[in-house]
């Protein structure tokens, strides 16, 4: 493992840490990666996975697609 990638990972563990110890009722997903989104190289990402009602869900899948 090179020293940024080791690095890249420090950093997803400790903002996966951070975000829970400030939110920790929302389900927020922090990712590493290479080119996620378009980036160039090695990448830290966070974003808040959207919670769906089962309501919500049956309108989507009873759609014909």
């Amino acid at each position: 493992m090179t020293i940024l990638r080791s690095l890249q990972r420090q950093f997803s563990i400790f903002w996966q840490l951070r975000v829970n110890s400030l939110f920790p009722s929302r389900d927020i997903v922090v990712e590493i990666g290479e080119e996620i989104m378009g980036e160039e190289g090695l990448t830290v990402t966070l974003y808040q996975k959207k919670k769906v009602s089962l309501s919500d869900a049956k309108k989507y899948y009873s759609k014909d697609v």
